[in-house]
């Protein structure tokens, strides 16, 4: 087996034109990867070039050779794909299949450049797809090469070089509260039921559970999964405290999105009174039938004692339905995490704050998506605030004539 660094160089056009081709290592199934460089100029030139690469190769760099970002993607894939919960792989797939392998996959790493890479974005943003599209694209991408750079198949990550504009404005869009507000009255007047067909007496009868269950959304911005895995052991009625430690997935209950999912924190107006009549009116339906709720129950369940969940698709249907018979505008669940982090937001609380009843793993997260543009107002505000605190430097200044 060839060390890495052997190279030669092969004459194209004599006096020219010369290819030069070094071994920089070997692929996990033993394949040799080389680095080929055309080089125009004379046979000392393409040597001088040869010997470049040979010192390359030595320090650390194996970047080279006819192995593209689709290869690269694929061996990505497959080592840190095992990890991925079935909701991430197929969005992953679908993003991969059909944004970047198309676009990027057949270029070699050695020509996989920053503009490319800007290129595919602005391409995407030109098609009408959304910020949180483009931002998963590049996660992906930078992932994979990341990946590339950690076993020296890469020099450097050329999305860290890339740019995401023109972005224009990437914070999420909220619902208004009056849209909110109008979607909750919607649902109050209607009778939805679990399954959309079935009515019998072992069954939830209750018409406002629905409504009772966005009122808690708006008022603490829990994701639709958390909300479905939350159970009656969770909630503090009397001190008005919930934690959230569990979500749904693709029909699994398992931990949060991430670390900082797991929370605990004080639940206040529309929420808690919302649960508080939701339990009440849960323990009358059981008493209809001699039933009592499992004290570990789940808090929205279609089952009269708690004891199995809605699913997220189950609930994601009932508010769609509701939305097209009254004719309101699109909201779903998770915009009303949007309204909620978007008026505490607006309202002046603090990231670190917000970003914890969220479950954001970082305040930047908070900030990048829900802060508002400044206005001219709050900008005035926060400057006239600086000005007072430094009016006393102002004293020893000599009175103007």
């Amino acid at each position: 087996m060839r060390a890495p660094g052997t190279g030669q160089v092969i004459e194209v056009q004599a006096g020219k034109r010369y290819k030069v081709r070094a071994l920089r290592g070997y692929s996990p199934k033993g394949a040799p990867l080389l680095r080929t460089e055309t080089v125009r100029g004379t046979s000392k030139d393409a040597q001088r070039r040869l010997r470049a690469i040979q010192r390359e190769i030595d320090q650390g760099s194996t970047a080279g050779g006819r192995e593209t970002f689709g290869d690269l993607l694929d061996d990505w894939v497959k080592d840190t794909g095992r990890s991925w919960k079935p909701s991430t792989a197929r969005t992953n797939g679908q993003v991969i299949e059909a944004t970047i392998r198309p676009t990027l996959g057949r270029i070699q790493l050695t020509k996989l450049t920053a503009r490319k890479i800007s290129d595919l974005y602005q391409g995407m943003y030109e098609a009408g797809r959304s910020a949180a599209t483009v931002r998963r694209c590049h996660a992906l991408i930078r992932a994979a090469l990341a990946y590339g750079v950690k076993q020296r198949r890469v020099d450097r990550n050329e999305a860290d070089f890339a740019s995401l504009d023109p972005v224009g404005d990437n914070r999420r869009s909220a619902p208004s509260a009056e849209a909110v507000i109008a979607l909750i009255e919607a649902c109050d007047r209607w009778h939805i039921d679990a399954d959309f067909s079935r009515r019998d007496a072992s069954h939830r009868h209750d018409k406002f559970w629905l409504a009772n269950l966005l009122r808690l959304a708006a008022s603490c911005g829990p994701r639709l999964g958390e909300i479905c895995a939350l159970r009656w052991s969770d909630v503090d009625l009397e001190s008005g405290v919930i934690s959230i430690s569990r979500s749904f997935s693709d029909g699994a209950e398992g931990p949060p999105k991430t670390k900082a999912g797991i929370r605990t924190f004080p639940l206040l107006g529309a929420g808690l009174e919302a649960l508080r009549w939701h339990r009440e009116n849960c323990e009358s339906e059981a008493a209809r039938l001699d039933l009592s709720l499992l004290p570990d129950g789940y808090v929205f369940s279609p089952e009269l004692d708690g004891s199995a969940p809605y699913s997220t698709n189950a609930i994601s249907r009932a508010v769609k339905r509701v939305v097209d018979d009254a004719g309101l505008e699109t909201i779903t669940v998770h915009h009303l995490l949007h309204f909620a982090a978007t008026v505490m937001m607006t309202e002046g609380m603090d990231p670190a704050t917000v970003s914890y009843i969220l479950g954001h793993a970082r305040p930047t997260v908070t900030l990048n998506l829900y802060t508002g543009a400044p206005t001219n107002e709050r900008m005035r505000e926060a400057l006239a605030t600086l000005a007072k605190a430094l009016d006393a430097t102002t004293k020893a200044l000599p009175a103007r004539t």
